[in-house]
């Protein structure tokens, strides 16, 4: 990567986060996702349909009824 990827607060992505992803969708730039100043996740864009198949080409099961964690 030759640019350095956008850090957005977690705080922020929250309120933000389908703007966020169709943003991530439409430049193909990753973006960091961080808590008290510490990177803690990566959005990245799907690139082709064998980055679906690599994961396995399931949809997550968790839900707001069955959290992460």
């Amino acid at each position: 990567m030759d640019k350095k990827a956008t850090v957005v607060p977690a705080g922020e992505f929250k309120q933000k986060c389908l703007a966020i992803i169709d943003t991530v969708a439409t430049t193909h730039e990753p973006v960091v996702i961080s808590k008290r100043g510490k990177p803690v996740a990566r959005l990245v864009p799907v690139e082709s349909d064998a980055d679906i198949e690599a994961t396995g080409g399931r949809r997550a099961s968790r839900s707001a009824t069955n959290p992460i964690g």
